[in-house]
């Protein structure tokens, strides 16, 4: 997967496009949001329901993953089951305005299913669980996008990708995309700091490092 992301546990690509581009702070301006509790059968207004999300993501599914760093394949396996998480309607609203016209697009209806996954790694480098949100505008490529701490992995990965100790906080972005029965999607490291200026202001700093991306054809 490539191109940018916003990757907190519950929040899906395509607001994440909207922070990225707006700011944090414009987009909650920009756009206005309504989050609806849903039955797992129920038809959401984008015309499908969350049993339909669910049928193109559920099960044990396993590809093939480049390092970006250059040691070599392996392979990876994501599990997603779901045991009565709940089912979210996020219906979004343009509020218009003229400071930023080209963005409206971006504020765009979206069903969240919260779902149990597993993902690990044959080199036993990732071997980890998490409750994420699966997202989906589209019921036939729902996605999860979501972030973990490095320093608390089952697995044995390490950074390796930037100096870790440089940074006030490091993450691992985790993305996979569910599309006709098969996986595709990658893992960054996030990183940010502050550093003083002139003992006064502060300058915001961000790196942004591949890891691992699947399949391994796709790097």
């Amino acid at each position: 997967m490539t191109g940018t992301r916003f990757a907190l546990l519950t929040f899906p690509l395509l607001f994440g496009a909207c922070v990225d581009l707006l700011g944090e702070g414009d987009t909650a301006n920009r756009c206005d949001e309504d989050v609806a509790l849903y039955q797992l059968d129920e038809r959401s207004p984008l015309g499908f329901t969350a049993e339909d999300v669910l049928e193109n993501a559920l099960g044990t599914r396993w590809e093939a993953a480049s390092w970006v760093t250059g040691d070599g394949i392996t392979e990876i396996t994501f599990t997603l089951a779901w045991d009565g998480g709940p089912v979210l309607f996020h219906d979004l609203e343009d509020l218009g305005g003229e400071s930023y016209p080209t963005a409206a697009s971006l504020c765009e209806d979206w069903l969240e299913v919260v779902v149990d996954l597993t993902f690990a790694t044959d080199d036993g480098s990732f071997d980890e669980s998490a409750t994420v949100s699966l997202v989906a505008s589209d019921p036939e490529s729902p996605f999860v996008d979501f972030a973990l701490d490095p320093s608390a992995l089952s697995g044995r990965y390490e950074v390796v990708e930037l100096e870790a100790d440089q940074w006030d906080v490091v993450h691992l972005m985790v993305y996979n995309s569910f599309r006709g029965g098969s996986i595709s999607g990658d893992i960054r490291l996030l990183a940010e700091r502050t550093e003083a200026e002139d003992g006064a202001e502060s300058v915001s700093d961000a790196a942004i490092e591949d890891v691992l991306v699947w399949p391994a054809a796709a790097y």
